[in-house]
């Protein structure tokens, strides 16, 4: 068998195809070519990219110690120029240097080493850092609204009226805040220009609580002469305001959900409902035991359950009913923390705090004068309260109530200070820095 007999078998046999059959790679034309070599230069491009464009996207890493301090110790040679403008221009460096306690700590480990009209502008600044963090104090005194810094400095006057004004409420963005005033809601900004005035008529208003957005406000308002009624409404800061419950409802203390869906408030039988700002899909959620108190209910951060407090327990309730959370014993004047892991509360004339879940409560104050209406500030880092811890008379006497005032203490209970002397009678509120 020759070669030819052998290419004819594996033909046959379809081992390999046919020389026929083979056809060779068709040819690359000029326009593929081109194609294929942008597409490679493409490739090229983006490895390139992301080997040294992406780099420099990543965040930049904090300075050092050394250069905080060396950014630091220039600002304040600056303050030692001859040049006002040079030296105002280093303050406003140095504002803008102290964002958090690791940068105030450098600059108080530098006064001993500045002049003294330096070290005073410096302590100034140090000073106003600490209020910004903290926020300034408005409390009432009297017919008037006064507002004081955290250590005391800086008393002053908002507002003054001829009926006391109770109950501060600040807007989330701190812009404007409300308070009852006889018959009416005020409203006043921070350096207490009268904004707006909600006149109820013969009705008088209590609780005001702000919308999410800052628009609207809801209250509770109570009238002897509609049968002692107590009515729940809503309304536009500068619009109408409109009556949601019925006539002869009681139905008190409405606070918004922080996404500003739902309106919370109370009936007279301490069943703690649910509304729209509408009034529709209006349910009870819980019922607590309210009688002979002014029973409490707080959103959480998150609007997903409330603290729902009465005369004899404490719940956290989550919006399809369940509790996850109970505290036994009546409490008063309760608040969140700022960032909603605590709340504190006054119990026994004495103010407490307790977590989230309402497992762990501790006594900060241990004094046998009455200690109330405590406020977070807004950091979360002070408490201020009312006492009278230090009025000088006896309690022997029937009927006796000491004169309260206004104190400060840290967080944990430690530092108590007082900031008034002329008397103070309703709960603070601490309001933004804005000097």
């Amino acid at each position: 068998m020759n070669e030819n007999d052998v290419e004819a078998l594996l033909e046959t046999t379809a081992l390999v195809p046919a020389p026929s059959s083979r056809r060779a790679p068709p040819a690359v034309r000029p326009w593929q070519g081109r194609l294929m070599t942008a597409a490679a230069l493409l490739v090229c491009a983006a490895v390139l990219a992301a080997l040294f464009v992406a780099p420099s996207r990543v965040a930049p890493t904090a300075p050092s110690q050394d250069e905080l301090q060396k950014t630091l110790d220039a600002i304040l040679k600056r303050l030692g120029d001859e040049s006002i403008e040079a030296r105002d221009a280093a303050m406003k460096e140095l504002r803008g240097f102290l964002d958090g306690d690791a940068k105030a700590e450098l600059v108080q480990g530098r006064l001993s080493k500045l002049g003294a009209d330096a070290r005073a502008r410096v302590e100034e600044e140090l000073e106003r850092f600490v209020s910004r963090r903290h926020g300034r104090i408005a409390y009432q005194s009297g017919l008037e609204l006064r507002v004081v810094d955290w250590n005391g400095r800086n008393p002053g006057r908002l507002a003054a009226d001829r009926n006391p004004p109770i109950g501060v409420e600040w807007a989330p963005d701190f812009s404007r805040a409300a308070y009852t005033s006889g018959n009416c809601i005020e409203v006043v900004g921070p350096d207490g220009e009268r904004l707006k005035r909600i006149n109820c008529g013969s009705r008088e208003p209590h609780g005001v609580s702000w919308s999410p957005d800052g628009k609207r406000l809801t209250y509770w308002t109570w009238s002897t002469g509609d049968a002692g009624c107590r009515k729940v409404w809503v309304g536009e800061v500068d619009g109408e305001q409109k009556q949601l419950t019925d006539e002869q409802s009681l139905e008190t203390h409405p606070r918004w959900s922080p996404d500003g869906t739902w309106i919370a408030f109370w009936n007279d039988e301490g069943s703690l409902l649910l509304m729209h700002p509408d009034g529709r899909e209006r349910h009870a959620l819980a019922t607590l035991n309210t009688k002979g108190v002014e029973p409490t209910c707080l959103w959480t951060r998150d609007g997903k359950a409330l603290l729902a407090a009465g005369a004899e327990d404490a719940r956290i309730v989550q919006l399809d009913g369940r509790e996850r959370g109970r505290l036994e014993g009546w409490g008063w004047n309760w608040q969140w923390s700022p960032d909603g892991t605590r709340l504190v509360f006054e119990r026994e004339n004495n103010i407490w705090v307790v977590d989230g879940d309402l497992k762990t409560a501790k006594a900060l104050t241990a004094e046998a004068r009455e200690n109330r209406s405590p406020a977070w500030s807004l950091d979360g880092r002070m408490i201020a309260f009312l006492s009278g811890r230090d009025d000088p008379r006896e309690r022997g006497v029937k009927g006796f109530s000491p004169r309260l005032e206004l104190y400060v203490m840290e967080a944990g209970g430690a530092n108590p200070v007082r900031l008034t002397t002329e008397g103070v009678q309703s709960r603070p509120s601490w309001m933004r820095d804005e000097r």
